[in-house]
């Protein structure tokens, strides 16, 4: 029977089981597996929603389209696990270890990331609309095409990510770290990148209307076919960077 016990008996039998069976459900609802070591479990399709996964070693685990939502994921190891399509909405998250894991189309709506690591992760077309990622690290990160409206990313760590044409309208993104991050033709509508580290990003042909930069460096930031209507930038830094059309001289003085 695939359950708790099976689980933290044998990864072995457990794994074995599931290729030899992979028609059988696996109802794991509201269990609970905090500090258990799952390194390399099969969890692809699980039910895992509410469960309590405290600070549980789920390195190299496959979730493929399991359903995590409000499951309790605080301080859990999920170096190189396969998230692909996983439903992580509301799921707590923080201080999580998801260095290198593969989160594609996986939905982390509404969770909570705060300070977790998701350093080089993909997560190409995620949906993290209204996450939080306060302090979170995600230096490389992949969000190319990921929803991100309304996120909260302040003083997150963003360091030459990939967000070609991401979703961050309305996002906070406050103190956050994008130097050398690539935005392009990201969607950045009403975001505030208030006193936010943009030097060397590349926002080509990003739309910044209504975006608040005021105190942000955006020193030797690409701006080549922003828009850049309705923007706040004042006080803000743009040395070496390249406007386009745009007169530097006149974006500066409003």
């Amino acid at each position: 029977m695939l359950d708790k016990e099976m689980l933290l008996r044998s990864l072995t039998e457990w794994n074995e089981t599931r290729r030899a069976n992979p028609g059988f459900e696996v109802d794991l609802r509201g269990v609970d597996l905090s500090r258990a070591c799952l390194h390399g479990a099969n969890l692809c399709n699980a039910d895992l929603r509410g469960a309590n996964l405290i600070e549980a070693n789920l390195s190299g685990a496959n979730f493929y389209r399991a359903d995590l939502s409000g499951a309790n994921l605080r301080r859990a190891i999920l170096h190189r696990a396969s998230l692909i399509k996983a439903n992580l909405s509301d799921a707590k998250c923080t201080e999580a270890n998801l260095d290198a894991a593969c989160l594609h189309r996986a939905d982390l709506s509404r969770s909570i990331l705060t300070q977790a690591n998701l350093r080089g992760a993909y997560l190409i077309e995620a949906n993290l609309s209204d996450a939080i990622l306060k302090g979170a690290i995600l230096h490389g990160a992949d969000f190319i095409e990921a929803d991100l409206q309304r996120a909260q990313l302040t003083d997150a760590n963003l360091h030459k990510a990939s967000l070609h044409w991401t979703n961050l309208n309305e996002a906070n993104l406050m103190r956050a770290n994008l130097q050398y991050a690539s935005l392009f033709g990201a969607s950045l509508k009403k975001a505030n990148f208030k006193k936010a580290n943009l030097h060397g990003v590349d926002l080509t042909e990003a739309d910044l209307t209504d975006a608040v930069l005021t105190d942000a460096d955006l020193s030797l930031a690409n701006l080549i076919g922003a828009n850049l209507n309705g923007a706040d930038l004042n006080n803000t830094n743009l040395e070496g960077s390249s406007l386009g059309n745009y007169e530097h001289d006149k974006i500066t003085a409003e």
